[in-house]
């Protein structure tokens, strides 16, 4: 089963930029240390988004994982500072493992980076207890083969659990909105956009079972629409109202990035390997 060819090029650029600075910076790390608080969007976004899959794989007694499509390694990096994991981080471009292993000597992180693509892991059958992504299914028109080396890699008992934003209304269409806005004023075309396919949460889930994972769940995530390219100011300025309207959701609901299907940026899809 081979996954169609699809043109996603413009993440060799996206890693390239990093660290540059500028209206049209991709910031080169966006974990948060422990202690602090996020202060750009993606700094927020991916804080929460790292937040749920320590939960869910908290009090399991597991000891490694592996990040797939790893780009930055930012789940990677708060799986081994915050809870201790010895972590793998996986991604087919050079650039993004550099910069993962930069984000990682910053901050203190340990980890393994190796390049290779996710549809053929040089691992043997077992190798990990947890197998996360943040943005990497809906890259692929055909990811079962994802999905099939996914369970592979992973012992009996191990989970995955995948981030998938495919393309889909929601209250990120807001930005789309934001740039109708601002073309006029900016100076620079706006940047190529990463393919993505339209599957619902559901078809991913049934695409999973098909490999073979159980106790699959699904949760629509992620309410807060991002803002780019914004300067820093502004940036700095919509995270902190992210932060206190993601203070208030908690008040009755204990993961304030839970949402309903129709605003959710992205799911994320839990399964288990029997």
């Amino acid at each position: 089963m081979n996954a169609p060819a699809q043109d996603n090029s413009a993440f060799e650029t996206k890693w390239k930029m990093a660290g540059l600075g500028g209206v049209n910076r991709e910031e080169w790390t966006v974990y948060v240390p422990k202690g602090g608080v996020p202060r750009t969007q993606r700094q927020f976004s991916l804080f929460w988004y790292s937040d749920f899959i320590r939960r869910a794989i908290r009090g399991r007694g597991f000891k490694n994982a592996i990040e797939l499509g790893c780009g930055r390694g930012t789940a990677g990096l708060y799986l081994n500072t915050y809870d201790g994991l010895d972590v793998t981080l996986v991604d087919l471009s050079e650039d993004a493992l550099d910069l993962s292993r930069r984000n990682f000597a910053h901050h203190g992180g340990t980890g393994t980076f190796v390049a290779a693509d996710v549809r053929h892991l040089p691992f043997p059958d077992g190798a990990f207890d947890v197998a996360c992504s943040i943005g990497l299914l809906e890259h692929f028109q055909d990811y079962r083969e994802v999905m099939a080396e996914t369970l592979r890699v992973l012992r009996p008992g191990g989970l995955m659990v995948s981030l998938n934003i495919p393309g889909k209304r929601s209250v990120q269409s807001l930005n789309a909105v934001y740039k109708r806005l601002i073309r006029p004023f900016r100076t620079t075309p706006p940047k190529k956009d990463y393919y993505r396919n339209n599957d619902t949460a559901e078809q991913y889930a049934a695409h999973a079972a098909a490999a073979g994972f159980v106790d699959l769940t699904i949760t629509h995530v992620n309410p807060f629409p991002l803002f780019v390219p914004v300067y820093l100011p502004l940036d700095s300025a919509l995270t902190y109202l992210d932060r206190g309207v993601a203070r208030v959701r908690r008040l009755w609901r204990e993961y304030p990035l839970e949402t309903g299907p129709r605003l959710a940026q992205a799911h994320f899809l839990v399964g288990r390997k029997p």
